[in-house]
C-alpha cells in the first residue's frame, strides 16, 4: 500500500488494538495506518474530506479484523459515521448530483450499485486523532503539521488523477478548502492546482452532526427567519448557489 512516498504492508492483529497501526505522533496529534477511502478510475466526483476521524478509524480496525482485506476494510469505512454521510447525502441528493450519474439517490455512492461512480478521500489519507481526546478536532490546523503537509502534498493530487473523466471535486468543510489554499506544490496551491489541471472545486457544508444547521440551510430546510446569525445562513446560500452553478456547468 503506496504511503507517502513509501511502501508499507501490515497485517490484522490479533486484537483489536490502535497502537498497532499507529505510525507517528506530531506534538498532540496521532497518525493511524489506514488509508480510508476508494478510488476508482471510473469515479465522475470526488467528495474530499479533512481525515478519517474516531468513527473511521473504529469502523475500518473492525473490518480489518473481521475479513483481513485492507482493501475492503478502508473502502467500507469511508464517511461511515451514519449523521455525516446522512448530510452527505441530503445535499448531493439536493444538488441532483445523482441524476447526473445515473443514480437514484446518493446512498447508492455507498453501495455496489454507485460505488464506481464516487472518488473518496481526504488530505489526510489516514486516520489522525488528537492525542488527548480522539473526539476533539477543533484545534486540528494541517498546515502546521510536518506529516499532514506531506500526505496532501504527496497523495492527493495523485488519488485525484486516477480517474479518466473526474467532473466535479467536492471539498467537505471551510477548514479543508482552507488547508489547501495554504499548502503549496512547486509554489502553487493544491485548490489551484485541482481547479486547472484536474476539475472544478465545489465546497460543501461540512457534513458532521454537529453542523446539521449549516446542513439544513444550505438544502433549503431552514429559513432565514429561524437562524439565529444571519452570517451563517448567508454563507450557507452563497455555498449553495455556487455549487448549483458550477454543476450545471461541469455536467451540461
Amino acid at each position: 500500500m503506496w504511503c507517502g512516498g513509501g511502501l508499507r504492508s501490515i497485517k490484522p492483529p490479533l486484537k483489536s488494538d490502535r497502537d498497532y497501526f499507529k505510525i507517528l505522533d506530531e506534538r498532540d496529534r496521532t497518525l493511524y495506518f489506514s488509508m480510508v477511502g476508494y478510488e476508482p478510475s471510473e469515479a465522475r466526483i470526488a467528495l474530499v474530506g479533512l481525515n478519517p476521524a474516531d468513527s473511521q478509524l473504529t469502523e475500518f480496525i473492525k473490518w480489518y479484523m473481521r475479513t483481513g482485506d485492507f482493501d475492503k476494510s478502508r473502502k467500507e469505512s469511508a464517511f461511515s459515521n451514519q449523521n455525516l454521510r446522512g448530510n452527505l447525502i441530503k445535499m448531493l441528493d439536493f444538488l441532483r448530483v445523482p441524476h447526473f450519474l445515473g443514480l437514484t439517490s446518493a446512498s447508492n455512492l455507498f453501495s455496489e450499485q454507485g460505488r464506481n461512480k464516487a472518488l473518496m478521500t481526504s488530505l489526510v489519507k489516514c486516520a489522525s486523532l488528537d492525542i488527548y481526546d480522539s473526539q476533539k478536532s477543533k484545534h486540528w490546523d494541517i498546515p502546521k503539521y510536518a506529516f499532514a503537509v506531506e500526505c496532501a502534498r504527496n497523495r492527493l493530487l495523485y488519488d485525484l488523477s486516477l480517474p479518466k473523466d473526474l467532473g466535479i471535486i467536492f471539498i467537505l468543510g471551510e477548514k479543508a478548502k482552507k488547508a489547501l489554499i495554504q499548502i503549496t506544490k512547486n509554489g502553487v496551491s493544491l485548490l489551484d492546482q485541482m481547479e486547472k489541471t484536474l476539475a472544478p472545486v465545489i465546497e460543501l457544508p461540512h457534513p458532521s452532526g454537529s453542523n446539521n444547521e449549516n446542513v439544513l440551510i444550505f438544502t433549503g430546510a431552514k429559513e432565514k427567519c429561524d437562524v439565529r446569525q444571519p452570517v451563517r445562513y448567508q454563507n450557507c446560500v452563497n455555498l449553495r448557489n455556487q455549487a448549483i452553478n458550477k454543476i450545471k456547468e461541469a455536467f451540461r
